[in-house]
């Protein structure tokens, strides 16, 4: 007797599945791809940015002109320290004012700074420095 008729024995399609794998692989390769030259773009961008306002050389300047100051180891201590800018102002495109804070052995204050972009360059140079000191006092630099 043959089975050829009979739905207990129906021939079942075994022929391979197309998978999407291939597609979903590719999907997430090329956003991936994308996302990663997007965060590098922004680091980048970041990366510049805080050379040329944060680290720039009128900035490098007016902290070493603080840390190697006798009037301003005398009144914060010797070991000086840094922190990151509270106030950064821009208000012409060429010239960039900065407070700040900084701590030392005895007491504590604030860099204030300001410096002028260079012609025709990404650079600042310093134009003039003081330190005010938490009692009251201000220091000038340049």
């Amino acid at each position: 007797m043959s089975n050829v008729n009979n739905p207990m024995y129906a021939q079942v399609d075994q022929s391979p599945k197309k998978s999407n794998k291939g597609l979903l692989f590719g999907v997430l390769g090329c956003g991936g791809l994308l996302m990663l030259i997007c965060c590098g773009g922004l680091a980048y961008f970041a990366y510049f940015s805080y050379n040329i306002g944060l680290n720039n050389e009128g900035v490098k300047e007016a902290k070493e002109l603080a840390s190697n100051s006798a009037e301003v180891r005398e009144a914060l201590g010797d070991n000086i320290t840094f922190q990151m800018p509270t106030d950064v102002n821009n208000s012409t495109p060429e010239s960039i004012k900065y407070r700040i804070p900084l701590n030392g052995d005895k007491g504590s204050g604030t860099l204030v700074l300001t410096s002028r972009l260079k012609t025709g360059t990404f650079n600042f140079e310093l134009e003039s420095a003081s330190v005010e000191i938490s009692g009251g006092d201000s220091i000038t630099l340049k």
